[in-house]
């Protein structure tokens, strides 16, 4: 009896990105993954109720509870996950309206961390792939996995944690590939058919995003630095030849510290930068030979050697400046090359729930490594009508609903809809506690029914440093819905303004935590993954509809309140200091012209090598004294503008914010409608 192959239609979605660990070869995600299969209908007709088959057969989706029990499914599982994942699966069937057929869909929603092939070669231009293989237990001779070409793949970039480090490319690439087994166990029936069954498939579908190193700090802490110290290196061939010994000790101290400056990770392969700092260095050995071998040149063929602008000696040493400084140019243009040619790779009814949420409690903020600790509350109501939950209510709930007091709902997000609400940038598992209660609006007499939500844990923030030590640094939590909008649209409450504790905040020692706080309400564009409680469509819909609805919406309302940086200790202990030192370098121009670097300038333009007060070399030197210290002045008065009107103009409309805020309190406060939350 010939065995069918089944088809399995594959499709992932990335939900979030954690940290990628590109020395240890891993990253954290969370993702979903959607496998479907044709079915028969007389398969499933025994373990569906009769409204469910009528429900399959208008085209709507419905939930196999138990499936795996008793029918076939792909046994999938992921090829590249590091210990032990946390999954969720469920099963559905829906009828498609592209071929009428019948398809069991699997949703399986996985947490974990998984392995990736991470090189650094390029390193910091790389663009890391993060891949996510699903594979299944069945041979290619029982199951056949491919990508799902009518439902795309793709990837939620908003809930990426290490975006200050990496950028997010929003497509994803997907690739079918077979892994080869030997099968050694044989029946007597097979061994007439050994040959052919001896090498087995599996089939794998790789799903693939990408994210590109955020590369301008190694760009000018790594490649320009080095730049620099082999760059001055070249100034020892202004040192006349007779002093040789200046030209060695100055070459080799900069030897020295290009081999102590390393902005590399330690791998046990050269990244493009250690390539360029090696290259570098050698180009620092040539000169030092070059130095030293000067001098026993001119001691071979003169004994009383001194240096003219006439002798042939200083001539070759221009040359072999002209040929080395040629020679890092030349380098500079085909590494940047490189560079850039790596660089180039790469219609239910809509329920309006309104949130409230207040900071209880913030705790350590760390900007190095984005999050911070906080403890919240999270108010989130919406109505209902009274015939929908009088049932679960005692005559006496009943009675003080109806007085416009606030009633207890125990269990009722068992049997009653909820819109599923999660925090988006959770970091970890988080503390929660939820409660739900109903009260009658006084504003309109509407019955709202309210949950309570208590959270504590590690939040990611896109903490930004480009104004450090002036830096406000904003502190949100992103409240989401497991709806899309067509379900549930998320709104800041009008009546009920979010705050913040600023008694309990705990560095304030390091920080200054604003009274006031804003409410955001966005939209993220996520690939439709279908689930039974989300497809309850109208059969008379039209089929339009869902040919634009594969790429739907969810309502993310973010709250976020704001923390300055105490920065007078950065300002006395940072640009003071780096004040005075680059102000103390103004103090060279009073040595002697014959004493200092324009001594090269003596050697090439004078005969006695010495300095007048009438020489031009002096005027210039003068000149140079007078520019040097207008650049300077001018660079600290176009920094202290840059500071009032950009950083410090920041603080500024955060405090005006504060008195706003404080004012709608205080008008809040005198009115009857205002319930505060309790701390």
């Amino acid at each position: 009896m010939s065995i069918k192959v089944t088809t399995v239609y594959v499709r992932l979605t990335f939900l979030r990105i954690g940290e990628i660990d590109t020395l240890n070869e891993k990253y954290q995600a969370q993702a979903s993954v959607e496998s479907r299969w044709i079915v028969d209908f007389e398969q499933l007709s025994t373990i569906l109720s009769a409204e469910d088959q009528q429900s399959l057969i208008d085209g709507k989706s419905v939930s196999l509870p138990k499936y795996t029990d008793s029918h076939w499914h792909p046994q999938i599982y992921i090829e590249n996950a590091l210990g032990d994942l946390k999954e969720q699966i469920r099963y559905t069937a829906k009828k498609s309206r592209e071929n009428d057929q019948i398809y069991v869909c699997e949703h399986r929603d996985i947490k974990g961390l998984f392995w990736e092939k991470l090189e650094l070669q390029y390193f910091p231009a790389d663009v890391q792939d993060l891949s996510i293989s699903v594979a299944s237990m069945l041979y290619d001779d029982r199951a056949i996995l491919l990508p799902d070409h009518q439902r795309n793949s793709g990837v939620n970039r908003e809930a990426f944690v290490d975006q200050q480090e990496w950028s997010l490319f929003a497509h994803v690439d997907t690739e079918q590939r077979t892994t080869n087994e030997f099968n050694t166990q044989f029946t007597d029936e097979d061994n007439d058919q050994a040959a052919n069954v001896t090498e087995r498939k599996h089939t794998i579908v790789t799903v693939t995003c990408h994210a590109a190193r955020r590369s301008s700090y190694f760009y000018w802490n790594g490649y320009c630095l080095i730049f620099l110290i082999t760059l001055v290196s070249f100034t020892c061939y202004f040192i006349p030849l007779n002093s040789i010994a200046g030209r060695v000790q100055t070459t080799s101290t900069l030897l020295l510290t290009s081999i102590t400056f390393r902005w590399t990770p330690t791998i046990s392969y050269l990244t493009t930068l250690d390539i360029y700092g090696i290259a570098c260095i050698f180009l620092l050995v040539i000169n030092g030979i070059w130095h030293a071998a000067c001098n026993t040149i001119a001691n071979e063929f003169a004994s009383n050697f001194k240096e003219t602008p006439a002798t042939w000696e200083p001539k070759i040493d221009r040359m072999a400046f002209y040929v080395i400084f040629g020679v890092f140019i030349f380098g500079l243009a085909i590494f940047q090359n490189i560079e850039e040619k790596h660089g180039d790779f790469v219609s239910n009814k809509t329920i309006k729930v309104y949130v409230r949420l207040m900071f209880l409690r913030i705790g350590e903020i760390d900007t190095l490594n984005e999050k911070y600790q906080a403890q919240a509350a999270i108010e989130a109501r919406w109505s209902v009508e009274l015939d929908k939950i009088i049932s679960i209510l005692s005559l006496d709930d009943r009675k003080r609903l109806t007085d416009g007091k606030s009633v207890s709902l125990l269990q009722y997000s068992v049997l009653h809809w909820h819109p599923q609400l999660y925090i988006e940038n959770v970091l970890g598992d988080l503390k929660e506690q939820i409660r739900y209660t109903v009260k009658k609006s006084k504003e309109n007499d509407q019955i709202y029914v309210c949950e309570h939500r208590d959270i504590k844990g590690l939040f990611w923030e896109k903490l930004e440093l480009h104004y450090f030590p002036s830096d406000i640094q904003d502190l949100s939590i992103s409240i989401a819905s497991m709806f899309y909008n067509d379900r549930v649209i998320l709104l800041a409450d009008p009546n009920h303004l979010s705050g913040v504790n600023r008694e309990a905040f705990v560095d304030q020692q390091e920080w200054k935590l604003y009274s006031h706080v804003d409410t955001e309400s966005r939209y993220v564009t996520e690939y439709l993954i279908r689930d039974s409680e989300e497809e309850d469509d109208d059969e008379n819909e039209p089929k339009e509809y869902f040919n634009k609805s594969e790429d739907q919406k969810r309502s993310i309302l973010t709250i976020t309140c704001h923390a300055a940086r105490r920065s007078n200790y950065f300002y006395w202990n940072g640009y003071c200091l780096i004040l005075l030192i680059t102000l103390m370098a103004f103090c060279i121009f009073a040595i002697p012209a014959h004493e200092s670097i324009t001594c090269a300038y003596l050697f090439l333009f004078t005969s006695d090598f010495r300095v007048t007060r009438d020489m031009w070399l002096v005027h210039v030197d003068h000149c140079v004294f007078m520019s040097s210290i207008s650049i300077f002045i001018i660079i600290h008065l176009i920094l202290l503008t840059w500071l009032y009107y950009v950083p410090l103009k920041s603080r500024r409309q955060m405090a005006k914010k504060d008195m706003e805020y404080r004012q709608l309190i205080r008008n809040e406060k005198k009115n009857v409608k205002y319930t505060p939350i309790l701390i």
